[in-house]
């Protein structure tokens, strides 16, 4: 299961703790044995998940969150599991949309970007050879993309023929692009 799919079931799992924790239209009193250091520690599980998530901690989900586990306190600890659980159901919207972009695949993007900026260059002075091997690294990289989006199974022990076959042979029945996620 890629890492992607597993923080997002994280983030599930941690909305549906919420329900016993800090359900909804309920008037708390605390007392002593409260449920807030379960609340402050739901918390901190919340900010770990989407730190690995969303490694920019200058995020806009990163600083509220990370703010919500700075200053709960036993008092707003419901309402702050309240938020921080909104909060990560449009994390998870987000994903699902494909619109939140991690760093690793902004730097992925960039890295290969550069790796074919390299291969033209090569390309130009003639040099096919190392041309043909950076961009075939590209090329593959984003197959196997492709392949564990797609396919939702991994693609360690198969060969890139294998991949290239299986995505042409059975094509998706929803458009490619939109699937595409880390893997």
């Amino acid at each position: 299961m890629p890492a992607i799919t597993k923080l997002r079931q994280r983030l599930l799992d941690l909305q549906a703790e919420v329900r016993r924790l800090a359900p909804q239209g309920r008037t708390y009193v605390v007392t002593v044995g409260d449920m807030a250091p379960n609340r402050i520690a739901w918390l901190s599980a919340a900010a770990a998940a989407l730190a690995l998530l969303i490694p920019d901690r200058f995020n806009a989900y990163r600083t509220k969150i990370d703010s919500l586990v700075a200053f709960s306190t036993s008092t707003s600890a419901v309402q702050d599991v309240q938020t921080a659980a909104a909060m990560l159901q449009h994390v998870v919207n987000d994903l699902d949309a494909g619109t939140l972009l991690s760093i690793a695949d902004s730097v992925s993007a960039e890295t290969f970007e550069d790796l074919l900026d390299h291969a033209e260059a090569y390309l130009k002075k003639k040099r096919k050879d190392p041309a043909g091997v950076l961009a075939g690294v590209v090329f593959e990289d984003a197959a196997r993309r492709v392949y564990r989006s797609v396919r939702q199974q991994p693609d360690k022990g198969h060969e890139i023929e294998q991949v290239i076959v299986q995505l042409t042979s059975n094509p998706p029945s929803r458009p490619i692009l939109t699937d595409i996620q880390a893997g």
